[in-house]
Protein backbone atom coordinates (compact mmCIF):
# COMPACT_ATOMS: atom_id res chain seq x y z
CA UNK A 1 0.00 0.00 0.00
CA UNK A 2 1.44 3.34 -0.96
CA UNK A 3 1.63 6.40 1.21
CA UNK A 4 -1.36 8.16 -0.43
CA UNK A 5 -3.65 5.14 0.13
CA UNK A 6 -2.51 4.78 3.70
CA UNK A 7 -3.24 8.47 4.39
CA UNK A 8 -6.73 8.18 2.86
CA UNK A 9 -7.40 5.06 4.94
CA UNK A 10 -6.20 6.83 8.08
CA UNK A 11 -8.51 9.80 7.36
CA UNK A 12 -11.44 7.44 6.80
CA UNK A 13 -10.77 5.65 10.09
CA UNK A 14 -10.50 8.97 11.91
CA UNK A 15 -13.80 10.14 10.41
CA UNK A 16 -15.42 6.85 11.40
CA UNK A 17 -14.11 7.20 14.95
CA UNK A 18 -15.45 10.74 15.25
CA UNK A 19 -18.81 9.61 13.87
CA UNK A 20 -19.01 6.74 16.34
CA UNK A 21 -18.15 9.10 19.20
CA UNK A 22 -20.91 11.49 18.09
CA UNK A 23 -23.41 8.60 17.89
CA UNK A 24 -22.46 7.44 21.40
CA UNK A 25 -22.85 10.98 22.71
CA UNK A 26 -26.28 11.33 21.12
CA UNK A 27 -27.40 7.94 22.48
CA UNK A 28 -26.30 8.94 25.97
CA UNK A 29 -28.09 12.27 25.64
CA UNK A 30 -31.25 10.53 24.47
CA UNK A 31 -31.06 8.10 27.38
CA UNK A 32 -30.74 10.97 29.87
CA UNK A 33 -33.70 12.76 28.27
CA UNK A 34 -35.80 9.60 28.51
CA UNK A 35 -34.90 9.32 32.21
CA UNK A 36 -35.85 12.96 32.80
CA UNK A 37 -39.14 12.53 30.94
CA UNK A 38 -39.95 9.44 33.01
CA UNK A 39 -39.21 11.32 36.24
CA UNK A 40 -41.39 14.23 35.11
CA UNK A 41 -44.23 11.88 34.15
CA UNK A 42 -44.06 10.23 37.57
CA UNK A 43 -44.01 13.62 39.31
CA UNK A 44 -47.00 14.82 37.29
CA UNK A 45 -48.91 11.63 38.06
CA UNK A 46 -48.16 11.96 41.79
CA UNK A 47 -49.23 15.61 41.83
CA UNK A 48 -52.40 14.78 39.90
CA UNK A 49 -53.21 12.03 42.37
CA UNK A 50 -52.69 14.36 45.33
CA UNK A 51 -54.89 17.03 43.74
CA UNK A 52 -57.64 14.52 42.99
CA UNK A 53 -57.59 13.28 46.60
CA UNK A 54 -57.71 16.85 47.87
CA UNK A 55 -60.51 17.80 45.48
CA UNK A 56 -62.67 14.79 46.35
CA UNK A 57 -62.05 15.28 50.05
CA UNK A 58 -63.12 18.94 49.81
CA UNK A 59 -66.08 17.98 47.64
CA UNK A 60 -67.29 15.49 50.28
CA UNK A 61 -66.91 18.09 53.02
CA UNK A 62 -68.82 20.64 50.96
CA UNK A 63 -71.68 18.19 50.33
CA UNK A 64 -71.86 17.29 54.02
CA UNK A 65 -71.86 20.97 54.96
CA UNK A 66 -74.53 22.08 52.43
CA UNK A 67 -76.73 18.97 52.21
CA UNK A 68 -79.46 18.77 54.86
Amino acid sequence: MNRQSSFVLMEALLALSVSMLAICFLCDLQSKQIQRITILKDTIQNQRSKLEKKYYCEEKQTKIFYDP
